[in-house]
């Protein structure tokens, strides 16, 4: 790492965050002299999460008195103590707060947490607007800080907390997007640096497009497009069922097959920031006599490109009963006329968020995330979706009610270009 010019920086959570009695300062500086490393040329710093309005008052002033006991410490010389922030500004005691941050020569990581939008106008809008305010409110609060401010991207693309909530949107794009206005918007001149958040909610396609993304823009000082992909995503339509225009059903009775909406279905999913997004769905009731199955064909794919697909399911019965359970799931995802790549999955989750009676402790509601990836050998392929096992086995209670929503198809991000394989003493391959 020295070699490198790389730092090993230790996460903290902030003493007394979400606790009844606020720590003492000498609890608090306890709290940063164990880190693993202290004393060694291990530990380069700490970061902090993480400090916002509504923090208790006592709780920001014990924090910046140990701060400054802690930048005054020799053992902690030449190390950096790095907060995650929100908003710290607008009252004496964020002031306090942050000039004791600043005046000890640390950064701070400012969190500007933006999700997708449908269109590739709005989705630009929003991001060139959302960074530029962030910006600007800073360096009007703290003149020349930006000089020491880290923006921290979110780049979760996993349940059950995830940015990538519109499946209209490649997720890949709306995270370049984020990087080239930072890269390029003369604001961010002299940015101390880019954060993403955080790597345990994303996949490996995304940690990898997300270390592309960071050597072109940080390391190599590139103000182009690494990616040339479209925005929006076309492969599938109506990907959240708001209706059932576009999908060809095939209902095992009358009425097994329908569509409906709940008010929060999408936070319950983890679709950050919570909106509306995400709270139409289709609905399959099971039947003895056959599968219920959809159908849509897969366009615009590029033979011998690597393509995921998600899909998120749930219990339509318990939702609407305000029920918390592991409910049996048999759903069948399948790909045909394409080459289905080994390692498909579903996998349990629960919500992050979401309307009453859930709640993300005692009370969540609980879904099921499916995913696979195939490798396209024509432009197009036929994707259907069924509530049984397999064509010949149910797989679960007859009656159960299935809700479908997010049929994402994406192109898959299968590496870093030659010329970016710069890392010193790497054989190839690399990332951010």
């Amino acid at each position: 790492f020295v070699d490198w010019g790389r730092s090993w920086l230790l996460n903290r959570t902030a003493p007394g965050l979400g606790a009844s009695e606020v720590p003492g300062v000498e609890e608090m500086l306890d709290c940063w002299r164990s880190a693993l490393g202290w004393g060694t040329e291990l530990l380069s710093g700490l970061q902090v999460d993480e400090y916002y309005p509504g923090v208790k008052d006592e709780l920001l002033i014990n924090t910046a008195r140990s701060a400054a006991l802690l930048a005054a410490d020799p053992q902690f010389a030449g190390r950096l103590w790095i907060p995650f922030v929100v908003r710290m500004y607008g009252s004496d005691v964020a002031e306090l707060f942050m000039k004791t941050t600043l005046a000890a020569g640390w950064p701070f990581s400012i969190e500007c947490y933006i999700g997708e939008l449908p269109t590739e106008a709005e989705n630009r809008a929003q991001v060139q607007g959302t960074l530029r305010n962030e910006a600007e409110r800073w360096e009007e609060a703290y003149p020349g800080s930006l000089r020491r401010a880290i923006f921290t991207i979110m780049y979760a693309y996993l349940p059950y907390c995830t940015t990538n909530r519109c499946p209209t949107g490649d997720f890949h794009i709306h995270l370049q997007t984020q990087m080239q206005v930072l890269a390029t918007d003369p604001i961010y001149f002299g940015l101390w640096g880019v954060q993403p958040y955080r790597s345990n909610y994303v996949n490996e396609d995304i940690l990898n497009c997300m270390g592309a993304l960071l050597r072109h823009y940080c390391i190599e000082g590139s103000t182009e497009p690494l990616l040339s992909d479209p925005y929006e995503l076309r492969h599938v339509l109506n990907p959240d069922f708001d209706g059932t225009e576009h999908w060809q059903l095939e209902p095992a009775e009358e009425g097994s097959i329908s569509t409906d909406r709940f008010a929060g279905s999408g936070s319950l999913q983890g679709r950050y920031p919570w909106t509306s997004i995400g709270d139409s769905f289709l609905v399959m009731r099971r039947s003895a006599q056959r599968p219920n199955v959809v159908r849509q064909a897969i366009t615009g794919l590029q033979p011998g490109r690597l393509y995921s697909v998600k899909l998120i399911t749930g219990d339509h019965q318990d939702l609407l009963a305000g029920q918390s359970r592991a409910a049996a799931c048999a759903v069948r995802l399948q790909v045909e006329g394409a080459q289905v790549q080994e390692g498909a999955f579903a996998h349990r989750f629960y919500s992050a968020r979401g309307p009453k009676p859930f709640n993300v402790r005692e009370h969540p509601f609980r879904m099921v995330y499916h995913y696979l990836q195939f490798r396209a050998t024509a432009a197009t392929a036929q994707l259907s979706i069924s509530d049984w096992a397999s064509a010949s086995e149910p797989g679960g209670p007859i009656g159960q009610e299935t809700m479908f929503s997010f049929v994402e198809v994406q192109p898959v991000f299968e590496g870093i270009p030659e010329a970016h394989n710069r890392l010193p003493g790497a054989g190839g391959g690399g990332g951010g």
